[in-house]
């Protein structure tokens, strides 16, 4: 038993150090002698808030440290609504977010296919975090999302954790600016740099992302909430049927709350904002933390140069805020509908590493290509699905499957779904008509197989 548990704790350090890294230290001297103008107005909160926010997650979603389950809660908020109100309202008043709600438990979830399973880098992180806390934090969540579309504290091109932006806004923004880039007379070609931020969520400043609400002028109440959720944090690592005891989590934005990304979208606004700065022709989007900057010109060595001082600007941002950009994952790629007008081999060349263009790059699920044709992407979706189709087969045996019924909700919720996200991206009124029966056509032909799996008909069944 001794060896067992000297090996379990030996693996539960490496993934401490794994998933808990300590960040590079922010330069905050910019702080210094910073005069914060006045807060907004707070509103209190209703038993309607409450229940809407404590219904939001499904009923059997995985409970916290304690075990408490939302099914229990929802259940029983008839009774609880009230007080769990004023309970909610009295931390918002103190500007308090509760130990309990601050104690997590962190999953170590085997990455699927990896050689070494002794290695930290092949496990995944799930946060379990308490039901009641993340309500709490779902309302303030709702009130400064709120916030930031009224008073427009945000930028217009960050994405994600607000109303009507989520990824199929950020792939038709960055597709319509590409489309109007090439109908300004084929003479421009754009350039897209997909920047990686190391461990974003893991290595945010909680003093610098103090200091950005109060220079944007969040209310006082949402600051000094989020100061106190963002302090004393603890967590275990679970691995298997095994789990540590409780340690500190320090410096960072904890993933899985219901408010870190929207709180990371105001970390990341001055990043945001630096990547449009006037006087260059590109433009940056971002969704949460993944950053792409979009740049046009006569050439794409003249590209490469722009992309180059604007990562210099990222580099300033990211001493200023504690971050790190991982360079090695960065993706280039020019688009072009002409591409023998252009160099398209033309590298974008950083201080530690030189950055290839690639023909197709991954941003937000869907496929890029050169010249945004989606091919790559379709054959993509028919790998996916293809798998998926042998799955459904294996679960749909006429003797002991699935019903029709189940087998038809299986094939809705999971192929149908995969094989139809980002439709209104790359389906969509551009190019030939020819080219859009082709992509469909091909995934016809996987779709039909799962229609006859589910229906159970026989395989030369007529379309």
């Amino acid at each position: 038993m001794h060896g067992i548990a000297t090996t379990f704790q030996e693996r539960a350090q490496a993934l401490q150090h794994q998933f808990f890294p300590k960040p590079p230290e922010p330069d905050l001297s910019d702080q210094e002698g910073y005069e914060y103008p006045e807060p907004f107005v707070r509103e209190p909160i209703t038993i309607d808030d409450v229940k809407q926010a404590i219904k939001a997650p499904h009923p059997l979603k995985a409970p916290g440290i304690t075990g408490i389950p939302h099914l229990i809660i929802q259940e029983s908020l008839g009774i609880t609504a009230p007080t769990i109100t004023r309970l909610f309202q009295a931390c918002i008043d103190q500007g308090y977010h509760p130990k309990e709600f601050k104690q997590a438990r962190t999953i170590a979830l085997q990455k699927p296919g990896k050689d070494d399973y002794t290695l930290p880098g092949s496990y995944q992180p799930i946060a379990l975090l308490e039901c009641l806390g993340k309500a709490l934090e779902r309302i303030i969540a709702t009130k400064l999302a709120a916030l930031a579309e009224s008073y427009e504290l945000l930028l217009q091109y960050q994405m994600g954790a607000r109303r009507q932006r989520g990824t199929l806004t950020t792939l038709e923004l960055l597709t319509e600016q590409i489309h109007t880039v090439w109908n300004s007379g084929n003479q421009h070609v754009a350039s897209l740099l997909s920047l990686d931020i190391a461990g974003a969520f893991d290595n945010a400043s909680h003093a610098r992302l103090i200091h950005i609400l109060k220079r944007l002028r969040v209310p006082d109440w949402i600051v000094r909430w989020t100061g106190s959720f963002l302090q004393d944090r603890t967590t275990t690592i679970k691995i298997q049927a095994e789990e540590t005891a409780l340690f500190p989590v320090t410096n960072r934005i904890p993933q899985g709350s219901p408010i870190s990304p929207i709180l990371y979208l105001f970390y990341n606004e001055e990043l945001v904002r630096a990547c449009n700065s006037t006087g260059y022709q590109a433009s940056a989007t971002g969704f949460v933390d993944d950053i792409n900057i979009l740049t046009w010109g006569p050439t794409t060595e003249r590209n490469c140069q722009t992309l180059q001082q604007l990562h210099n600007k990222c580099l300033d941002w990211a001493v200023r805020h504690g971050a790190t950009f991982a360079q090695k994952k960065y993706e280039l790629i020019h688009l072009t509908r002409h591409p023998k007008r252009f160099n398209m081999k033309a590298s974008l060349q950083l201080d530690q590493h030189r950055i290839d263009p690639k023909t197709q790059i991954r941003v937000l699920g869907i496929e890029l290509d050169t010249k945004l044709r989606w091919g790559p992407h379709v054959r993509k979706v028919q790998t996916k699905i293809t798998q998926q189709a042998m799955a459904l087969h294996r679960i749909t045996t006429s003797t002991w499957g699935a019903t029709f019924k189940r087998a038809k909700l299986v094939y809705t919720s999971v192929v149908r779904s995969a094989m139809t996200y980002g439709a209104p991206i790359w389906f969509s009124p551009v190019g030939t008509e020819s080219t859009k029966a082709n992509l469909i056509h091909k995934l016809e032909q996987t779709q039909n197989q799962c229609l006859c799996t589910i229906a159970g008909a026989y395989k030369a069944t007529p379309t």
